[in-house]
């Protein structure tokens, strides 16, 4: 099981490589894409269902990430004209979240995803250019290299850099134009920009997308949003599938090693791991265009597990049923309020009755199975979507859902055995004895009690260790951090590496205010009425609502005018009409901290950004989606360690383009909440959970963990890396932390402040105080040195 998420740097085909690369450590071993030189490319780690190669001459092209396509497929994008530019444009056609690089020839193309879940970062070093997916390891990286110039040259004595406080000020409350941390003296491109390398190792950044139109009926419109989110799915269960065949080659490998007596390390890790894991590459390519069939020493097929969240939502909800026409076994989970008056739960449990009674549905359309006269393949053996349509309620083949209905306890481990002649084990090639292994396995409900899980603001020791979480960054989800760790342990001993969740969907298809600014454009009188409507139910200030719908300032002369109007504590009624939501701190934030975000937003307007989209509701939808991107880039750290993917279809660039194409008039309808992504799940979603008008709120829960919690977060206080910086007041946030009930402003605002000091104590090792209690030590980055010591193991 891979503990860790994809890793990489991309290197140029010159000479200064070779030194470079010989300032890598050599443990722990890394897998080494070449240059037909042989120099290195691609240097790092990841595992076979994470990456897919192809290569026609002097045209290559890696995808590092999740994706449906096969290597014939991408193979064949390789011909055309256009140079990297054509070859970047056809790749666009292919479903999933990837990172995609490129070359053709001496000449390097490095391009992630619009959300940024596959954020890409370059800097100079030794005099060219390299790209990573991590901050940290270019910084690395340069500091070897640094410390050898430095050791040529002995009088050079560089001054220790710290973080500057312009890296820290403005994530103490999101504001527009928030810069990247500077853990890297590198570049973070912009999203939507991709960056191109020469032989000489000299970069250039450019723009790669573009906003579509909107001008698509609501009907057609959700036709494309469905097909899109259908792809995105199929490419998570593709993802899987792989994941299964490379669970069973894993375990082949390692029972031939013990019979010929070597109990040494996993191929991978030995001397030949780079040509066994090519072969393993090319079987598990094989078996997803039905060479070989994964499936146990019984020789019935094992579906591969998929794990998913049931909140009841819209967004989550759709994405589960569109995984049960999927070829997986499904295990939904969902939060049990904390306060029974909420209806979280109660749409949950009604969209999972529904989801098991279909997978009983289709158990009895698919008769017998193995050894009882019916089909000897198995359920798990049908191709995946030959001769169904996609995305319009029509199952495709025998597929999974969320069949056995059961609540297990949170922190308990689960059932591993089964009851009632189901096999309920592992799943995903694992060996659970042959009441497992007699026929597929079904998905199962898993309900988590909040009094059975920690609790929201649980301080995450784990992230004071760089090599557990990703420090290239704070949490954006630092509230719910333990409680995604927990709930990844949980599906992972169920037998899940990947698990969906529904980040970005409200990002993309709620109504968001500077939609009205858009549409007034075109139809001033529909949206004067909409945004009078707005005006009285959401009591904003007749000065916020002329704005929202006649503001037209160009984004760079916004962003220096909202410099000013940069306060403490700003109006909690501010609707975001304009390009962004108004920036505003913290209470606790000091005086310096609002001077030096007002300069910061004035440089930046300086440098005349262009906006993501010429139209403020397209701008606005496309920075939500960034902004999910930083959470899921978060959580995956999070969740990687128990070797779990988290993975947010929603966010892929189909499906925020199919989104984008909406008519503008079409995007808020009176009485339909969410108006394009329920009228695409029709079909897919029965209508009994389709028609929630409701949004989730978990203020309990909130408060709830607060107060459990209050001692060690204000324990912060006392010896604060924000205070010693000069951004906050630590009195002031003491107060806030203690008082009975702090004002949801506040609340918003405690998540980026408590992320942030925890994240400065990550990447400041003269100040990383021990954990509560003792945590396995987890690997590191394979360009970082492991830590000098881990924690302590054993029972506490």
């Amino acid at each position: 099981m891979d503990r860790y998420p994809v890793d990489f740097l991309v290197f140029p085909d010159h000479p200064a490589t070779d030194a470079l690369c010989r300032q890598l450590p050599a443990e722990p071993p890394l897998q080494i894409l070449r240059h037909p030189s042989g120099r290195p490319w691609i240097v790092g780690r990841w595992s076979a269902d994470q990456i897919l190669t192809a290569e026609a001459g002097p045209r290559r092209a890696v995808l590092l990430g999740t994706t449906s396509a096969r290597p014939d497929t991408l193979a064949r994008l390789l011909h055309g004209p256009d140079g990297l530019d054509g070859l970047a444009r056809r790749t666009r056609q292919l479903p999933g979240s990837y990172a995609l690089l490129a070359a053709i020839g001496p000449d390097l193309r490095c391009q992630g995803d619009l959300a940024t879940v596959h954020q890409l970062h370059h800097a100079r070093i030794g005099g060219i250019t390299v790209t990573g997916n991590r901050p940290q390891d270019l910084a690395a990286l340069a500091r070897r290299g640094h410390r050898r110039t430095a050791a040529r040259c002995p009088r050079h004595r560089p001054a220790r850099r710290g973080i500057p406080r312009t890296a820290v000020a403005v994530p103490v409350r999101p504001a527009p134009a928030r810069p990247a941390p500077a853990v890297a003296r590198g570049t973070c491109r912009p999203p939507g920009h991709h960056l191109t390398v020469d032989a000489n190792g000299q970069p250039a950044v450019a723009r790669w997308w573009q906003p579509p139109e909107p001008d698509v009926p609501l009907e057609r419109a959700a036709e494309t949003v469905r097909q899109a989110l259908s792809d995105a799915v199929a490419a998570r269960t593709h993802r899987a599938r792989r994941q299964n065949e490379q669970n069973r080659l894993d375990n082949e490998q390692n029972r031939l090693h013990k019979q010929h007596g070597q109990h040494g390390q996993h191929g991978q890790h030995g001397q030949h791991g780079q040509h066994e894991r090519i072969e393993q590459h090319e079987r598990i390519e094989q078996a997803d265009t039905g060479g070989t069939t994964s499936g146990n020493a019984y020789g019935a097929p094992i579906r591969p597990t998929l794990s998913a969240d049931l909140s009841g939502g819209t967004d989550s909800t759709g994405l589960c049923f569109l995984a049960a026409q999927e070829d997986v076994r499904l295990i939904t989970t969902s939060w049990v309020c904390r306060d029974p008056g909420k209806d979280d739960t109660v749409w949950s449990a009604r969209s999972a009755a529904h989801l098991s009674a279909a997978e009983r549905q289709r158990e009895r359309a698919a008769g017998p199975g193995p050894g009882a006269g019916g089909d000897p393949r198995g359920e798990g053996d049908t191709p995946h979507a030959k001769g169904k349509e996609k995305g319009k309620g029509k199952y495709r083949g025998e597929r999974g859902g969320a069949g056995a209905h059961r609540t297990n306890g949170a922190g308990t481990g689960g059932n591993r055995g089964g009851s009632g002649g189901r096999g309920r084990g592992r799943g995903g090639g694992a060996d659970n004895g042959p009441a497992s292994r007699s026929q597929p396995q079904a998905g199962e409900r898993l309900s988590l009690p909040y009094a059975d899980a920690p609790t929201w603001y649980t301080p995450p020791h784990h992230s004071l260790h760089p090599a557990a979480t990703d420090p290239a960054a704070p949490l954006a989800l630092f509230r719910e951090a333990a409680r995604i760790a927990h709930q990844a342990r949980l599906v992972a001993t169920r037998g899940s590496r990947l698990h969906l969740v529904g980040v970005g969907g409200d990002e993309l298809f709620s109504h968001r205010p500077a939609a009205l600014n858009s549409l007034a454009r075109s139809d001033l009188r529909t949206a004067a009425q909409r945004a009078w409507t707005a005006h009285h139910l959401c009591r904003w200030k007749t000065s916020e609502t002329l704005r929202t719908l006649l503001g037209g300032r160009p984004y760079p002369r916004w962003l220096a005018g909202s410099a000013s109007r940069v306060t403490v504590g700003g109006d909690p009624r501010t609707c975001g009409a304009d390009w962004e939501v108004l920036p505003s701190l913290p209470p606790w934030a000091h005086p310096d901290a609002v001077a030096t975000v007002r300069r910061l937003l004035r440089e930046a307007a300086a440098e005349a950004p262009e906006p993501f989209a010429p139209l403020r509701c397209q701008h606005d939808i496309v920075r939500a989606a960034v902004r999910s991107g930083e959470i899921v880039r978060g959580a995956v750290a999070l969740t990687a360690p128990h070797g779990v993917g988290y993975e947010a279809p929603f966010l892929d660039n189909a499906v925020i383009d199919a989104a984008l194409t909406l008519r503008l008039a079409d995007r808020a309808r009176a009485g339909v909440y969410k108006p394009l992504l329920t009228r695409a799940l029709r079909g897919v979603v029965p209508d009994a959970v389709l028609g929630r008008g409701t949004k989730g709120e978990h203020s309990a829960e909130v408060y709830a963990g607060l107060r459990a919690h209050r001692g060690a977060l204000s324990a912060l206080c006392d010896d604060s890396l924000l205070a010693e910086r000069g951004l906050i007041r630590p009195a002031v946030l003491r107060h806030h932390l203690t008082s009975l009930q702090p004002p949801p402003d506040a609340l918003r605002a405690l998540d980026p402040t408590l992320a942030t000091e925890y994240w400065l104590r990550a990447v400041s090792p003269t100040h990383i105080p021990g954990p509560s209690r003792p945590t396995p030590a987890l690997p590191s980055s394979p360009f970082t040195a492991p830590p000098l010591s881990t924690p302590a193991q054993g029972t506490p």
